[in-house]
């Protein structure tokens, strides 16, 4: 079985994903950077909107995806509100200095936001 998840920056792209039939949406803003964290009113309004399942992506700027402590410090904020709302999954991704996946921060959001299983996708 294909699922299908489209990437939303705005509430009236997700109302249209979601009357397309899409399986989920992921939201964040400026896309053309590779995206960044929604705000919280937007993931709000969505939730309450759409039927399908929401995930927002967790990035608190663009570019690589090795952060410092502080940026780290502040996604973990925004994992920790987004955490609280339900029905939203998380999108997170994270690089050590080699180059592979921030196992640190990635037990740090998986126990700061413990959601439903599927809903914390690590890219």
């Amino acid at each position: 079985m294909v699922r299908v998840e489209v990437c939303c920056t705005t509430l009236a792209e997700a109302l249209a994903a979601d009357r397309a039939g899409v399986d989920s949406v992921e939201l964040c803003t400026w896309l053309s950077s590779g995206g960044v964290t929604s705000s919280m009113g937007l993931v709000r309004e969505v939730l309450e909107r759409v039927q399908v399942r929401v995930r927002v992506l967790v990035r608190c700027r663009p570019g690589d995806f090795h952060y410092t402590e502080d940026e780290q410090a502040v996604m973990l904020r925004d994992v920790e509100a987004f955490g609280r709302l339900s029905g939203v999954g998380l999108v997170v991704g994270a690089l050590d200095a080699d180059g592979r996946v921030d196992r640190h921060f990635v037990r740090a959001v998986q126990q700061r936001a413990p959601v439903d299983d599927g809903q914390l996708v690590v890219a």
